[in-house]
Order: C-alpha cells, then structure tokens, then sequence
C-alpha cells in the first residue's frame, strides 16, 4: 500500500511538472499519460516536451571513427 501511494504521488509530481512546462492543463497530461504513448519527434515537440528537433547530426569524432 505505501508503494502505491507513492507511485501515485510521484505519478502526480511528473504530470504537475509537464503540464507547467507543456503549456497543456493537468488534466490533459493526466489524461495523455494514462496509457503508453508513442510520439514522433515532431509530435513531442508539437506537444511541447522538447524545444527543438535535430534533423542532422554535425559530424564529430564518432563520425570520423566508424569511416575508417
């Protein structure tokens, strides 16, 4: 039972947290959070979950490594 209640309490927190910064209403993250959902990066952004999608990726020591 204590684990239940704070699971509930910490499931609580998270959408108060979303929801001051989605712009979205408690209620609707509470609702949008009940079950898994799958976003597109342009989705989530369109959500407000990120700010910006990276399209490209600047090339970089990583790059660089797996061409040789």
């Amino acid at each position: 039972e204590i684990h239940a209640k704070e699971i509930l309490s910490l499931k609580r927190r998270l959408n108060e947290i979303m929801a001051a910064h989605t712009g979205k209403t408690f209620e609707q993250v509470t609702h949008d959070t009940e079950r898994d959902n799958f976003l597109s990066a342009e989705e989530a952004q369109a959500y407000g979950i990120l700010d910006e999608v990276i399209n490209t990726r600047k090339s970089g020591p990583e790059k660089k490594k797996k061409s040789k």
